[in-house]
């Protein structure tokens, strides 16, 4: 009977409180708006009026070298959400350049193709638990000199993702976390179940897929605490990199690399990394360590048509002549499966 009623006065404490927060979420979706643009000016101006909830809606077409900042904050329960005003119906061309700059935004289903980099289509700019997802970028050329990227993650951005989006021949990097000195730090940032193909291979430096970090000299030891999980990569011959860590603790796990060249999966700094459950196959690289203290575990390296310079996975050093580094293992060849110690090769087919 004390049961019973203790059950009930906590039933009747709860009742209210549940109330009061279904009425308010009730309340934002009434007075949630959408708002429908069709020029750059206008989507900064929406994004700058928009409240929780609200949905801004780009008027289907073609738009040549935007440049909006989408400064809007939603809520984790009611997000702003940025969409196309018909499947498929805007592509954004030219010199592009969209920045997310506010938190809990969702920008959901545009078409980036034919952007130049001169400047970064589309950029998370200290953006906080915001969402680029079922986007695609497409046929994106290569400006200069490759500073830009399709998509990047910098200042200070934090708890955003990247997902379900298609990256297809694009010249320079493709999505890069950026570090660029001892104040910005992007943290827990989540890039996963995105489509990577047909990356063409330019001849040159700076067009790794995936980068996290890029000056591991100087800030490797920074750790943005970067998540790479679930994605696919196909054919992505951008450079010798098709994922390139440069930074420490971040996480690269369950991605597909498949007839990748070079495409190696490298850590080229940095410490504390975890790459686990990886799978690689017919590709000419393999997995590359830099750095101390990293977890290299349950991968599947098949077919792989290495250079004889290198190995399936091995412990280098970052320095030239790529000497082991002191106290730990060079692991020169791939042939066992030992388990899960946290300094073995990993399982090998051919």
């Amino acid at each position: 009977m004390n049961t019973q009623i203790l059950k009930l006065s906590l039933a009747l404490v709860m009742l209210p409180l549940l109330l009061a927060r279904t009425l308010a979420g009730d309340e934002v979706a009434r007075k949630s708006q959408v708002r429908k643009v069709s020029k750059a000016s206008a989507l900064a101006k929406a994004a700058r009026k928009a409240k929780p909830g609200d949905v801004i809606v780009v008027a289907a077409g073609r738009y040549k070298s935007w440049n909006a900042k989408v400064d809007c904050s939603g809520t984790a329960e009611h997000p702003i959400i940025i969409r196309p005003e018909t499947s498929d119906g805007v592509t954004l061309f030219g010199k592009t350049k969209i920045e997310i700059t506010g938190s809990h935004t969702v920008m959901q289903g545009f078409l980036f193709q034919d952007c130049k980099l001169e400047a970064t289509p589309l950029a998370l700019n200290g953006a906080q638990h915001c969402r680029v997802t079922d986007c695609r970028f497409a046929d994106i050329t290569q400006g200069k000199r490759p500073t830009y990227a399709a998509v990047w993650i910098q200042n200070n951005a934090a708890d955003n993702r990247v997902d379900h989006c298609r990256f297809s021949n694009i010249e320079g990097r493709s999505v890069q976390v950026r570090i660029r000195n001892e104040t910005d730090l992007p943290l827990r940032n989540r890039i996963d179940h995105n489509l990577f193909h047909d990356i063409p291979d330019k001849g040159a430096n700076g067009r790794e897929t995936i980068q996290v970090g890029h000056d591991q000299a100087k800030f490797g030891m920074m750790a943005p605490l970067t998540l790479v999980e679930n994605n696919i990569f196909v054919r992505c011959n951008g450079e010798n990199e098709t994922i390139s860590n440069k930074s420490s603790k971040n996480t690269y796990r369950n991605n597909y690399l498949k007839d990748c060249s070079p495409g190696w999966l490298h850590l080229r700094g940095g410490s504390y990394c975890v790459v686990e459950g990886n799978r690689l196959e017919g590709c000419q690289g393999g997995i590359a360590v830099h750095g101390t203290h990293h977890r290299i575990i349950n991968n599947v390296i098949v077919n792989t048509r290495g250079p004889k310079e290198r190995d399936q996975v091995a412990v280098w050093s970052h320095a030239r002549g790529g000497w082991p580094l002191p106290g730990h293992r060079q692991l020169s060849y791939c042939k066992q499966y030992p388990g899960e110690h946290e300094r073995t090769p990993c399982r090998c087919e051919s």
